[in-house]
C-alpha cells in the first residue's frame, strides 16, 4: 500500500505561496535576461553611434521640425504633457520658496524672542 502524504491545516496556502514564489522567480529571471540583452544592445549602439549625428538630431531646430511632422493629436498630447509638467514644476518651486521664506521668518521670530 502506498502511503498518502499527511496534509495538515494550511497545506493549500503553502502550495499557493510556493507557486507564487516560483512564478515570481521565473519573472525575475526573464527580466534579468531582458535587461542584460538591452544593456548589450545599448553598448553596441554607443560604440557605433556618430555623436555629431546624435547632436544634430537633438538640435532645437531638428526637434521642432520633428514635432511639427507629428499628427495634430500627438502635438496636442505633447503640449498638454509639457504644460502639466511645467505647471507642476512651478507649483513645487513656489511651495519650496514659501517654505524657505516661512522657515527664515520663524528663525528671526524665535531669535528675538
Amino acid at each position: 500500500l502506498k502511503q498518502q502524504p499527511v496534509r495538515g491545516p494550511g497545506w493549500e496556502n503553502a502550495m499557493a505561496v510556493a507557486a507564487v514564489r516560483a512564478a515570481l522567480g521565473r519573472t525575475i529571471d526573464r527580466a534579468r535576461a531582458r535587461l542584460r540583452t538591452a544593456g548589450k544592445q545599448i553598448n553596441a549602439d554607443m560604440q557605433e553611434a556618430n555623436w555629431r549625428d546624435v547632436l544634430h538630431e537633438l538640435s532645437p531646430k531638428q526637434l521642432w521640425r520633428d514635432f511639427r511632422r507629428l499628427s495634430i493629436r500627438a502635438q496636442a498630447t505633447s503640449a498638454l504633457c509639457c504644460y502639466g509638467l511645467g505647471a507642476a514644476s512651478l507649483m513645487y518651486a513656489y511651495a519650496r520658496h514659501k517654505q524657505a521664506r516661512h522657515k527664515l521668518m520663524m528663525t528671526e521670530v524665535f531669535r528675538h524672542a
